[in-house]
């Protein structure tokens, strides 16, 4: 987009905020929920507990993807984990996850890298890449009934039975 442009817009979105009072923007403003803080790095552990995790897991990271929200207001998005004393999780899919909620109480654990693949036809096939890598997409989409898809990346590292032919799923 050019620069020209990036401007306009910007200048025509305060010249139609501007007539609205003061209270009516606070208001807007003040009605929203932060479902949680992230470290702003690695080797932090000022970021929230991550909830449904067993080892005190923080969010964290070399930064978050934008989540997607529902029509109720509740956010599906990957977060990025670091451990509770804030060093980066090894091996990589492990600093993973999906969750859901719209609220920091009600916030919900999905499916974190290294859990066993969903479907359960593989046998010992778990969400991973062959690589170690990241296992999910940052892209995920919800739909108005709550219905979700992500891509995902399959790995079974006992019976090659998953290959490069057959590793990404949605």
């Amino acid at each position: 987009m050019p620069v020209r442009s990036i401007v306009c817009t910007i200048a025509l979105a305060a010249a139609l905020t501007a007539p609205f009072a003061a209270a009516q923007q606070n208001l807007v403003q003040s009605q929203g929920q932060i479902l949680y803080l992230s470290g702003p790095s690695n080797s932090l552990t000022d970021g929230d507990l991550a909830p449904g995790l067993m080892g005190g897991e923080r969010f964290g990271g070399s930064g978050q993807d934008n989540a997607v929200v529902d029509g109720n207001g509740n956010a599906f998005f990957r977060a990025r984990l670091v451990s509770n004393s804030g060093a980066v999780l090894a091996p990589i899919y492990l600093q993973y996850a999906y969750y859901y909620g719209s609220n920091r109480n009600n916030l919900t654990l999905l499916m974190r890298g290294g859990d066993p693949e969903p479907s359960g036809t593989i046998p010992n096939a778990i969400l991973s890449t062959s690589t170690s890598g990241a296992p999910f997409t940052g892209s995920p989409r919800i739909s108005e009934n709550g219905q979700m898809m992500f891509g995902a990346s399959i790995w079974d590292f006992v019976g090659n039975t998953v290959t490069s032919a057959n590793d990404t799923v949605l």
